[in-house]
């Protein structure tokens, strides 16, 4: 149940939007709202500002005003006539151009984040989709700076089944264990009835014996005398308890 709450979560937050000076590519506070059907969602709350001028080196190292936690440029870069990777390129492109409020221990991350949420305006923005680039923006930070809760369900399952499993084993060796406990009681207590059918055999011969009178008794018979009979009793199941009961003759 647990597994289904976490995977079937959504983000209760959104990241608002505010759009400060002149931009071009059709670009306000006004047509960037038109072009939201609805907020961007977000596990925490986020704010973009989008400014028309060069961030300062400070705001480049996320050193934000209050709250703001992604500042994007929409100054166009200076195009680039060397031939250069394009990891240094987005590098270069996004150098001044959007600053990020640290959220990671790393901070190469963070300069990473920044560089694609300028990446997801950059390319929008290349195809004449102003506003909608903006938006873009916001959704990439949405992405890159709120992270949710694990949304596969296989884990949980996995959880699940191999909890399940140990479960079985545990119960299968108890049940097999209980069932050789119930053998062997049952071959004791086998034992123990045949065994006193053994007392009582030697307590009636006894008994017998006594009530003879001596001049009747066989020769060879042992003098009248104490004679012991030994019982043993075995219960419960792990202990062994022996006695010995004494019946003396009636004098001749």
């Amino acid at each position: 149940m647990t597994g289904v709450v976490v995977t079937t979560m959504q983000p209760r937050s959104e990241v608002r939007i505010v759009v400060e000076g002149q931009h071009p590519w059709n670009i306000s506070q006004e047509t960037v709202e038109a072009a939201l059907d609805e907020p961007v969602a977000s596990w925490r709350p986020l704010t973009l500002v989008v400014t028309d001028r060069t961030l300062s080196l400070e705001e480049q190292q996320g050193n934000l005003a209050p709250g703001t936690d992604i500042l994007l440029s929409t100054k166009l870069p200076e195009p680039s006539k060397d031939r250069a990777r394009y990891d240094t390129i987005r590098q270069t492109q996004a150098l001044d151009k959007v600053g990020i409020r640290p959220v990671f221990e790393d901070p190469a991350q963070d300069l990473v984040a920044g560089q694609d949420v300028h990446d997801a305006y950059q390319v929008n923005v290349g195809l004449g989709h102003g506003p909608l680039a903006v938006v873009a923006a916001a959704q990439e930070a949405s992405l890159q700076l709120s992270d949710g809760p694990e949304q596969s369900f296989w884990p949980w399952l996995m959880g699940t089944i191999l909890g399940l499993v140990l479960t079985a084993f545990a119960m299968s060796q108890a049940l097999r264990h209980r069932s050789n406990w119930e053998a062997r009681f049952r071959r004791l207590t086998a034992a123990q009835r045949r065994l006193a059918g053994v007392v009582l055999d030697l307590e009636a011969l006894e008994v017998t014996y006594l009530a003879i009178d001596p001049e009747q008794r066989p020769r060879g018979s042992p003098p009248p005398g104490p004679r012991c009979v030994t019982r043993l009793w075995i219960w419960p199941a792990w202990r062994k308890k022996s006695s010995q009961r004494c019946v003396r003759a009636p004098a001749a």
